[in-house]
């Protein structure tokens, strides 16, 4: 297969582009080379910027790519993630199809790049040029859906007994159990809580997440149209030179094969632009967050506490580069986008949802209780299997399908409660056992509790009371 030059060109463009644009929204971080510029761009993104990168952020590679994939293999009943909305993986590997380039040098040169203007520029950086990817997503899949849709190869009347799918009685519950991991998984991501903290009030906070949810929902409806109309295409038709039917293990290529087979070439060329924006705009925020949870909750909390500002700069610019390495690796070992991508939210409906619930609306839970309720969550759900990282399940729930190795049960929504129930049961236990000194605070290996000290001056007389209460400091009051 010759290499696509056009193709190449405009992708090159492209990059460069996106570079430049990171390069000078890197600047203000630049003047002001602090931690808070790096993660949280000062908390000073508008609402028009901040709607841009959360949608940004939302329909990446992963989004568009995995909707069209299981709009075409599932039908749409089962194309959950849109309406739940996840966070979308680095998945470069989908230029290859279009360029006719190597698998690997598509996912390294996309990696490269997002990590170049990371490193200088933060969530400046990452922000911006998520205004410049939405467009190219944006413009380029309504541009090019409706011709996939009338291509002479496309016969829409072939599917229309399956285009939307079915849900089996027996699978009622397990549909229901992915919904809401779509729903609930996609809520304690870090990109999108980092950027509504750098958002300049509450209001630009709150309706750039609402806006920004509607705007990802809009932008599922071309790639799962193309992923219809490659389901509805006879492939001897067209210019495709591969085995047909299309094998499992090329069902991720989906959106890029329509977009290099069902459209003219000066759309198919707009699609490069469209894949390489959507790879780039999730690829950023997902390293830039990581990078960032590390560099604060673990690096500057415990390993470094008095680490200065100029350290912690340099740790998050290091961590964006080994961590960009890490998601390179795994994009280039993919083999299913959807099921990545949903597993993502999963993971984190399982073990994190739980959390972030009980932290907003039971002040009482502490650090115990969600250690307790994580392993317990995590190791739970990995005992019930995961075809996707191909583990098998040692816990077989009730339904449970030995034909196709497939949970019927919703296990997922049964491990998240149970890690939730075990977050409250354990924090309501360490609060007595600490609390009522039963357990001297010394063994408070946490730090959840501290020992008070009130300083009292009654007639001349010096005394002080000691107590246990929750909290990260010590204080001494002279009353």
């Amino acid at each position: 297969m010759s290499v696509n030059i056009p193709g190449i060109v405009s992708v090159a463009l492209f990059y460069v582009a996106i570079l430049i644009l990171g390069v000078i929204a890197g600047r203000k971080t630049s003047k002001n080379s602090s931690k808070n510029a790096l993660l949280v761009a000062d908390r000073s993104l508008n609402l028009f910027v901040s709607v841009f990168t959360v949608t940004a952020t939302l329909v990446g590679g992963g989004y568009i790519n995995g909707s069209a994939e299981s709009a075409a293999y599932s039908g749409l009943v089962w194309t959950q993630a849109p309406i739940g909305y996840c966070l979308s993986l680095i998945v470069g590997a989908t230029i290859s199809i279009i360029l006719s380039l190597d698998a690997t040098v598509s996912i390294v040169v996309s990696s490269a790049v997002a990590v170049i203007y990371t490193v200088f520029g933060g969530l400046y950086s990452v922000a911006y040029t998520d205004v410049l990817q939405l467009i190219f997503i944006a413009v380029g899949l309504i541009i090019a859906f409706p011709f996939s849709l009338s291509h002479p190869a496309v016969d829409l009347s072939t599917i229309q007994n399956s285009w939307l799918g079915t849900v089996p009685t027996s699978s009622i519950a397990s549909y229901i159990d992915t919904l809401l991991l779509c729903v609930l998984g996609g809520l304690p991501w870090q990109s999108l809580f980092q950027r509504s903290l750098a958002c300049k009030t509450v209001s630009i906070a709150k309706w750039s997440a609402f806006l920004s949810g509607f705007f990802s929902l809009f932008l599922a409806i071309p790639p799962i149209m193309m992923g219809l109309a490659a389901k509805a295409t006879d492939w001897n038709s067209t210019d495709y030179k591969g085995p047909i039917p299309i094998p499992d293990d090329q069902r991720i290529y989906i959106l890029p094969l329509a977009l290099s087979y069902l459209t003219p070439l000066p759309v198919g060329i707009i699609g490069i632009g469209v894949v390489s924006a959507a790879v780039m705009s999730s690829a950023d925020s997902c390293i830039l967050s990581t990078s960032s949870v590390f560099t604060k909750n673990i690096y500057s909390d415990i390993i470094r506490p008095k680490a200065s500002e100029r350290e912690l700069v340099w740790v998050l610019r290091i961590s964006v580069v080994v961590v960009g390495v890490m998601g390179t690796i795994i994009a280039i070992s993919a083999t299913t986008i959807y099921g990545l991508y949903v597993l993502c939210s999963d993971l984190m409906y399982v073990t994190l949802f739980p959390q972030l619930t009980l932290v907003l609306w039971m002040p009482s839970c502490n650090a115990y209780g969600c250690v307790a309720g994580f392993f317990l969550s995590f190791i739970l759900r990995l005992l019930c299997g995961e075809p996707v990282l191909g583990v098998p399940a040692a816990l077989r729930f009730p339904y449970y399908d030995v034909e196709n190795n497939v949970q019927l049960f919703p296990f997922r929504t049964f491990c998240m409660l149970l890690g939730t129930l075990t977050i409250v049961v354990v924090s309501m236990a360490t609060n007595y056992v600490f609390l009522s000194k039963k357990v001297p605070a010394k063994y408070d290996f946490l730090k959840c509790y501290k020992q008070r000290t009130i300083r009292m001056h009654i007639s001349d007389e010096q005394v002080d009371h000691t107590y246990v209460v929750p909290g990260d400091k010590t204080e001494t009051a002279n009353i």
